[in-house]
């Protein structure tokens, strides 16, 4: 699953924690523990948190790259997948969230 947050001129500068929510057809399997980064990159690209159906990210304005991470089929059908919510970690007031999407799991 691909993440990629974007920022718009007016938000501001620091950190922001992304919340993804799986549907229910699925569950992570990313091992929060190794680090699929490269050396030359500065900050981390994998998943902060795996809380059951709930995958939490950190991303910085200054360095707006995409997310990955893995998930399993638990059960194939039809699913709404959540919207993903980007918030920022110096005023929670600030925050977006995406469109909501159906997905099938084959």
């Amino acid at each position: 699953i691909d993440l990629a947050p974007t920022f718009g001129p007016g938000s501001p500068d620091g950190s922001y924690q992304v919340v993804d929510y799986l549907p229910s057809g699925l569950r992570a399997v990313t091992d929060i523990q190794t680090m699929p980064f490269r050396q030359d990159e500065q900050y981390p690209r994998y998943p902060s948190g795996i809380e059951d159906q709930r995958v939490t990210f950190v991303a910085w304005k200054s360095f707006p790259r995409p997310f990955f991470y893995y998930a399993r089929v638990v059960s194939k059908g039809n699913y709404k997948a959540e919207p993903v919510l980007i918030q920022s970690l110096r005023s929670m007031e600030i925050s977006n969230i995406s469109n909501e999407a159906n997905i099938t799991v084959r």
